[in-house]
């Protein structure tokens, strides 16, 4: 004789989990898709889910599983990690004993527009008919506990505990800046999509950035209110800019010039230096040291200058490379490495 066994689901499917989410606690302001408050009161974040941090969350058996609790819609609660990883097989905790297990952490607006902005690309403010779209997000650690966040929309941030708290570097968005300044003479001001193509920072702590059309750049020092814009000096629309070692500016066109600031600091005088790109474009440059630095481009280019960047010359290392090399990053002097597509990453040997 055989019988037929009635196999009980461990986890709960798409429709449960859904449905889980749904009659969990909306968090005023915010958009219902991606913020939620869990059994315990905890604000949790829907992409981050069964990680470890105070945003994560896991869905949880009300009635435990091994107690007969099945894995069904009515028996499915959002709990807090943490929360549901201390809470186990029990199921007669109230919900002042959830709280008990919670991260003891309160997230600020700011906060949570920082942290929806690296995890979604944008932040929706639900009710205000706000959308703030930033898909790159650029972070520099600045100490053992102090870091920078830049966004693509100039957005500037400094923590100093970790990123347990964040503050804002800027008084105004770069459309603000520019509204206020089109006036004195910005090229292409006008025609400002929002966002920057590319932003670059010094070892001192200054930003320059590129605007998404390359018509032209910004700047940024500590203690300034807002982003600085600059007109080009050059006729074809900039690819790229970062620091030179001694703290002057270096700018790649469209097209594969590579042009060096006059003198050191920010200006806007720059003079065009020869080098043989083969006519493929010149996409990043990094320096190793004062005197050396290392210039990337399509189709393998790999130049080289050993006398601050008066004069360059291929190396061959990369000629066979069917890749184009796209950002050159050096840690230290002895440290750095060029990156390509397709997986490609050179080491520096020396």
């Amino acid at each position: 004789m055989v019988c037929a066994l009635s196999l009980r689901p461990r986890f709960f499917d798409s429709k449960a989990k859904k449905t889980c989410w749904d009659k969990a606690k909306k968090v005023p302001g915010r958009d219902p898709e991606r913020w939620r408050i869990d059994a315990a009161g905890n604000l949790v974040c829907k992409k981050l889910h069964t990680c470890e941090g105070c945003l994560c969350f896991e869905y949880d058996h009300i009635i435990p599983f091994s107690k007969g609790g099945e894995s069904m819609e009515d028996n499915c609660q959002i709990l807090q990690t943490r929360v549901n990883r201390l809470k186990s097989n029990k199921n007669d905790l109230d919900q002042r004993s959830l709280n008990g297990y919670s991260c003891d952490i309160k997230f600020t607006d700011e906060q949570l527009d920082v942290i929806e902005m690296a995890v979604y690309g944008s932040v929706i403010r639900s009710g205000k008919q706000c959308i703030v779209e930033s898909v790159d997000v650029y972070i520099q650690a600045t100490g053992d506990q102090g870091a920078e966040m830049v966004t693509d929309q100039g957005a500037i941030y400094v923590t100093s505990n970790k990123g347990y708290n964040w503050k804002a570097a800027v008084q105004e968005t770069v459309s603000a800046t520019l509204n206020r300044t089109v006036s004195s003479g910005i090229s292409g001001a006008s025609y400002y999509t929002g966002t920057f193509s590319t932003v670059n920072r010094s070892p001192e702590g200054n930003y320059v950035a590129v605007s998404s059309r390359g018509n032209f750049y910004l700047t940024w020092e500590p203690g300034q209110p807002y982003w600085q814009p600059h007109n080009r000096s050059v006729a074809r629309r900039i690819q790229n800019m970062g620091w030179r070692a001694d703290g002057g500016l270096w700018l790649l066109v469209r097209g594969g010039g590579l042009y060096l600031s006059k003198g050191t600091g920010i200006t806007e005088e720059f003079e065009e230096v020869q080098v043989q790109s083969r006519g493929f474009g010149i996409l990043d440059v990094g320096y190793r040291s004062l005197d050396e630095a290392w210039a990337a481009g399509g189709s393998g280019i790999l130049l080289k200058t050993t006398n601050s960047g008066k004069s360059w010359i291929r190396d061959k290392a990369a000629d066979n490379i069917a890749a184009n090399l796209y950002s050159v990053k050096f840690m230290n002097d002895k440290q750095g490495f060029v990156l390509g597509n397709d997986g490609v990453l050179l080491k520096y040997l020396g």
